[in-house]
């Protein structure tokens, strides 16, 4: 029996929205750092939030009276995300950058970014998907 395509719905939180863009605030922010020298932080300060949760929710507030719900078919090609819109398709050659964040996963093209979320998984699919970032990962390692 073949674990692939992995396919779900999500229909996104705000928190949970918040919490992604939170988190690749962080990674960007301490990569920026990263290229001047200087430390990476734990956290973004305080300050910041304001700045980029309040644009990121008032987006978040577009994207969902757009796309509701999305649906997605996950396997060996690509990602699909299905919208009101139509489908969109992210080939794994597509794939930039993915990150790991406590909520679930940010995979990244030059033209967009798709948050996962870990609750739409069951075990079996999480673990299917987790081969697939490594294998996406490995090569991304092997290529920069």
């Amino acid at each position: 029996m073949s674990l692939l395509p992995i396919t779900f719905s999500v229909s996104y939180t705000l928190a949970e929205y918040l919490d992604f863009v939170k988190n690749h605030a962080l990674i960007v922010t301490n990569s920026e750092l990263a290229t001047r020298g200087k430390p990476a932080l734990a956290k973004l300060p305080a300050f910041l939030a304001p700045f980029i949760l309040v644009p990121a929710a008032i987006g978040f507030y577009f994207k969902k009276r757009d796309m509701p719900v999305c649906a997605f078919k996950i396997d060996t090609d690509a990602i699909v995300r299905t919208t009101n819109d139509g489908p969109y398709e992210m080939r794994w050659d597509q794939v930039r950058s993915i990150h790991r964040y406590p909520l679930g996963y940010l995979v990244a093209s030059k033209d967009g970014a798709f948050p996962l979320p870990r609750r739409c998984f069951d075990s079996i699919q999480f673990n299917a998907l987790e081969v697939l970032i490594d294998k996406r990962l490995s090569e991304l390692d092997t290529t920069s």
